[in-house]
């Protein structure tokens, strides 16, 4: 039985993987039309849990579509692992690598699902702990800006831009190219899992003050409302925004460069083109550093709003 004030609801979760925005046209097509792959995503990845909550501020429509905007992240990373799935087995395929794919495929999809499942679980713990309108409002956004006190992008995007410098030129001047491939993927991969976790929880907490300060500005609770309202200054949001865009930047050269040095096709116009692109990506360090100042300064505003509304 639902607690007094509040109303049991169904809060459930539907995502069709064949369908998903956050993939490309062109790779959701031949997810379609590739009937072994279409196999792999024909079920959606579902979450669903029975929560309590006041029926003022909660529906299942609304919890369907915070759940959706929760897990953007988590769908993004399965677009992504698809899409290099995909590059790294073009052309025609034997049945031995067509089996493979697909278990890499399998294997991205169970691992994306076990993500979510888990992030949904906890946000509708902390949702349904949430005491009063105003608090249930801002629950799901609790632990991004709980890692606010922490959050660091300084040499982020200088290191891993200076890691495939650095790999390009061992490579120009080794006898063996193909070993000095070999050792460049190692180091690049290592600084594409760093970067899921140090540059993800920046960009994350990116994402979510761009959000929240679209849903807070002009919201009932005058605090809500001023937080929103300073997170949508336009000396702040567009900083968000590049911070954003600038961490897919990074994130698309190391992974391009990875599969480049996956397949052993590094050759000087590609080398030539990737040092232009990480000393890019250096330039990107300042505002990165920033942004991050920025959204730190907000952290004070956000603890006091949670206390006044325990």
């Amino acid at each position: 039985m639902a607690a007094d004030g509040t109303k049991t609801m169904n809060a459930k979760l539907s995502l069709a993987p064949l369908k998903s925005k956050e993939i490309k046209p062109e790779i959701r097509a031949w997810m379609n039309t590739d009937k072994d792959v279409k196999k792999v995503f024909a079920k959606p990845i579902v979450y669903q849990e029975k929560i309590d909550l006041n029926p003022k501020k909660w529906n299942e429509g609304k919890l369907a579509k915070a759940m959706e905007g929760l897990v953007r992240t988590e769908m993004q990373l399965l677009a992504n692992r698809i899409s290099d799935i995909k590059k790294k087995t073009e052309g025609t395929r034997s049945p031995k690598e067509q089996k493979a794919m697909l278990k890499g495929l399998e294997g991205a999809l169970d691992d994306v699902i076990a993500r979510i499942q888990d992030k949904c679980s906890e946000a509708l713990d902390e949702l349904a702990s949430g005491k009063g309108e105003a608090q249930a409002g801002i629950a799901l956004g609790k632990k991004t800006m709980a890692k606010l006190n922490t959050l660091s992008v300084e040499g982020l995007f200088k290191k891993h831009a200076q890691t495939g410098l650095d790999s390009i030129k061992k490579w120009e001047g080794a006898k063996d190219k193909d070993a000095a491939m070999k050792d460049a993927e190692k180091n690049i991969k290592t600084a594409i899992d760093d970067l899921k976790g140090t540059g993800k929880d920046a960009q994350n907490v990116a994402k979510f003050l761009l959000d929240t300060g679209k849903k807070l500005k002009g919201h009932d609770n005058g605090q809500l409302a001023k937080f929103g309202e300073q997170i949508m200054k336009k000396e702040l949001h567009p900083q968000l925004q590049k911070l954003d865009a600038d961490m897919d930047k990074l994130e698309d050269v190391l992974t391009s460069y990875a599969d480049v040095l996956s397949k052993g096709t590094l050759d000087d116009k590609s080398a030539g083109g990737f040092k232009k692109d990480f000393n890019n990506v250096m330039g990107l360090q300042a505002t990165g550093n920033k942004t991050v100042l920025a959204m730190k300064a907000l952290e004070g505003q956000w603890k006091r709003i949670e206390k006044d509304l325990k």
